[in-house]
């Protein structure tokens, strides 16, 4: 049974790449950040979960071609969520970041194939995180259209790190220099 599952998951994921181009299939090559096209920014996100004390961190960073860092945001959410309800709160919050400094990103990224799949055929089911979703489709269109894309964990280092500071706090002009560091040992191009 785990192996139809497995397999049926594994198939649709496939239709969805063939279907809508601008989902991009995970890569087992890419194990570092990747520059987005000419022009654009990219805006990396990723989270954080401490059980114990009953909250989730937020970690986004929005670079440009050169992988120069624009902008940083470290967020901090009181209450405990499955970890898809998660990925989507910080998809949702990072945009929210985004939007409000005047970022317009066209490529963000997060560790989560199947938040970045809802998101991408726009799923409207009755769960109670499509509402979360259709907030992340709405800021989408704000944002300019940007779309997501599935990156591994390997490959979103930097955000992971800020999503485990204890405190919200953004940074736009003077980055710190233990995350100016973070990003100079995952630029590989």
């Amino acid at each position: 049974m785990v192996d139809f599952v497995g397999s049926s998951i594994f198939e649709f994921q496939q239709a969805i790449f063939r279907i809508d181009p601008t989902v991009k299939a995970p890569s087992s090559s890419c194990e570092h950040w990747t520059a987005p096209d000419v022009g654009c920014l990219k805006l990396n996100i990723d989270v954080a979960i401490s059980e114990d004390y009953g909250w989730i961190g937020i970690g986004a960073v929005v670079r440009d071609l050169t992988g120069r860092i624009l902008a940083v945001c470290c967020k901090k959410l009181k209450g405990l969520f499955d970890s898809y309800t998660i990925k989507l709160l910080a998809m949702r919050e990072s945009l929210y970041f985004a939007i409000d400094s005047g970022f317009i990103a066209a490529v963000l990224e997060n560790d989560s194939l199947k938040a970045v799949l809802v998101v991408h055929t726009k799923s409207n089911d009755l769960f109670a995180t499509s509402l979360i979703v259709a907030d992340i489709i709405s800021l989408l269109s704000i944002n300019g259209g940007g779309f997501y894309n599935f990156v591994r964990h390997s490959g979103n280092k930097v955000a992971h790190s800020l999503a485990k500071f204890s405190s919200s706090m953004f940074w736009y002009e003077e980055i710190p220099n233990c995350i100016i560091n973070l990003v100079a040992n995952d630029l590989h191009f």
